[in-house]
């Protein structure tokens, strides 16, 4: 029985026949191709790239009937992080031999972007744009690219988000998509709308999500309240935030972090000595001490409480908070501005 029908009945078995075969046959391209198709086929994809690499480096010109393996080549070295540059060169050898091969457009198109060829990709990108074939075949991974182009490329959010939104609705189930949509959306005056995106994100995440995602989070509510455009809406984000950074103080109580974004969420009025504020930066500089790295977050929160004492004519405890900063800025043109107004 040959390796080839053994592959099929047991894979094992069949992997041992073609490494013999291969140990007296060197060149055998067929014994490469099947051993490459099994390791694939039991998904042990680095196994596979080393058979199919053997293969191809006895390939000198490519026909039609290597492409199957090409295909399975390429993909196995994307999923086990290969050569960007090695995937392009291969695809774009392959391609011309099936032109309407999806999998090989795709794979050339993910190596674009991978290797930052925009300008490859502005054509590459066209059996996605052109909804070249049926939806069926284009898969979370085929908009996940798209929308990376679409951002990193044309700096075009908005395209971005609906290849993201586009990606999630194929693999609803997959948390990446929800976070990069969250994050685009913050940044593009659209925070409110983030905010359900970043919670699922999270929910799917499950045990997984870290205190991290959960300031992402504090982050998204407090873009949208810097959005909002009445006050209900602003109090209502303000509410929701509070609960997320009230969670990342309970987890985190010695980082500054938490009470440090807590009172910029509470700030609603610059002109006004608001007490929210207040206390949470006097904790973040309680948290922050004498942490020569924070030196920058120490010196906002200095700033904020001196004109919070300054607004609320209390000139001994502003002049206190005078002295913090032009000790660690002694040009700070603010405070010494505030400096000659106190009595």
């Amino acid at each position: 029985m040959s390796a080839r029908v053994y592959k099929n009945v047991n894979p094992i078995v069949a992997q041992e026949t073609l490494k013999k075969i291969l140990e007296k046959e060197p060149q055998n391209i067929d014994a490469y191709k099947e051993l490459g198709d099994i390791a694939y086929n039991n998904q042990e994809f680095k196994e596979s790239v080393k058979a199919y690499k053997s293969l191809f480096d006895h390939i000198k010109e490519p026909t039609i009937e290597n492409v199957p393996a090409g295909v399975n080549y390429l993909t196995a070295m994307m999923l086990t992080g290969g050569d960007a540059f090695t995937i392009k060169e291969l695809a774009q050898k392959l391609l011309p031999l099936d032109p309407k091969n999806f999998a090989l457009r795709s794979l050339l198109f993910f190596s674009d972007i991978e290797t930052m060829d925009y300008q490859k990709a502005k054509d590459d990108i066209a059996y996605i744009e052109n909804k070249e074939y049926e939806d069926s075949l284009y898969r979370y991974i085929d908009y996940q690219y798209a929308a990376r182009y679409a951002n990193e490329a044309l700096n075009d959010k908005d395209a971005a988000i609906a290849y993201y939104i586009k990606a999630a609705a194929k693999d609803s189930l997959r948390p990446d998509s929800y976070k990069e949509i969250a994050s685009l959306m913050r940044t593009n005056k659209q925070a409110a709308q983030a905010i359900p995106y970043m919670e699922k994100y999270i929910k799917l995440r499950g045990d997984k999500a870290d205190s991290k995602d959960l300031f992402s989070l504090g982050l998204t509510y407090i873009a949208a309240k810097s959005q909002a455009a009445t006050d209900e809406e602003r109090n209502k984000f303000i509410e929701g935030g509070d609960k997320v950074f009230e969670q990342y103080m309970n987890e985190l109580p010695n980082n500054y972090v938490g009470p440090f974004y807590r009172a910029q969420l509470w700030i609603t009025d610059n002109t006004k000595a608001e007490e929210k504020p207040r206390e949470y930066y006097s904790k973040a500089l309680e948290l922050i001490g004498n942490n020569e790295d924070y030196v920058d977050q120490k010196k906002v929160a200095l700033t904020y409480l001196m004109v919070y004492y300054l607004k609320k004519e209390d000139d001994a405890k502003c002049k206190v908070y005078v002295n913090e900063i032009l000790k660690i800025d002694p040009n700070n043109a603010l405070a010494k501005k505030v400096q000659t107004v106190l009595k």
